[in-house]
């Protein structure tokens, strides 16, 4: 009898879906948690590494279950509310109280269009933002209303945003800038330590054509002739005297009609 044992015929093992959930449960145990919650992202590799004709592998499987350029010790951007990233009408900024609260508190803004004497925004505080920003809700509007009188106070030619953050010296900072409608950074002289000094120059914008709308002239009726008038009286009295015949209305009626349309129409008027 043979001490060696026989080995078993069968087909070559097959690396699939089991294989590709089995790593990714083991090697990123945090996103990972169960063997059950690797499944789905596994079918989904595996279809993608079939595709394109790639081995099943650690190497392969890896370029599909790790983002592209997030390496160790690389820094998430701390929460910031859209809107503020979003160009705003110049006036927007006095009602951004809300959503300063809402940003995260590692956040610090620097702002061009505020006084420099003023501390700096940090985020997840309340900001008195009239205080920061009404002189130049101010400027804006005196700036218009010295060069531009007659354009719409709801133009849009200030934009103000703040910019995306970026961690500069172990803290993120974001500044809130004024932008021209071609979305170059400007403050069209706007001096936050000086706001009412006005810039010694033309109005800075595009001037809009004012649109004038034609006057519509009245569309006056033909004129009668005084014989074609008094036709027309002795008609309508006539059909009251078919109504007095008819007795639909009493004499006392019939009178009060007369006199009423031989009023109106002696005068120009109509029935």
């Amino acid at each position: 009898m043979r001490n060696k044992k026989l080995k078993k015929k069968g087909k070559a093992h097959v690396k699939g879906v089991q294989y590709i959930a089995k790593q990714l449960k083991h090697y990123q145990k945090g996103k990972y948690p169960s063997y059950t919650k690797a499944l789905p992202d596994a079918r989904i590799i595996y279809g993608k590494l079939k595709e394109n004709n790639q081995d099943v592998i650690l190497k392969n499987i890896w370029g599909y279950s790790r983002k592209a350029g997030k390496k160790r010790g690389s820094k998430v951007v701390p929460y910031i509310p859209k809107e503020l990233l979003e160009d705003n009408n110049y006036f927007e900024p006095i009602y951004w109280k809300e959503l300063f609260k809402k940003t995260s508190n590692k956040i610090f803004f620097e702002s061009t269009i505020s006084p420099s004497t003023l501390p700096e925004i940090q985020g997840g505080t309340i900001v008195d933002c009239d205080l920061y920003f009404k002189n130049f809700v101010a400027f804006c509007n005196a700036l218009k209303k010295e060069y531009a009188p007659e354009e719409d106070s709801s133009t849009d030619e200030w934009q103000v945003s703040c910019t995306m953050p970026t961690l500069i010296n172990g803290r993120w900072e974001s500044v809130i800038q004024c932008k021209d409608p071609k979305g170059k950074i400007t403050n069209y002289g706007f001096n936050p330590d000086k706001p009412k000094d006005l810039p010694i120059q033309p109005y800075p914008f595009e001037k809009k054509e004012k649109i004038e709308k034609p006057i519509e002239k009245p569309i006056e009726s033909p004129t009668q002739s005084e014989g074609e008038r008094a036709k027309e009286i002795r008609i309508i009295i006539e059909g009251y005297k078919d109504l007095l015949e008819k007795k639909l209305i009493d004499k006392k009626d019939y009178l009060e009609l007369v006199r009423e349309t031989v009023a109106k129409l002696s005068k120009g008027g109509k029935i």
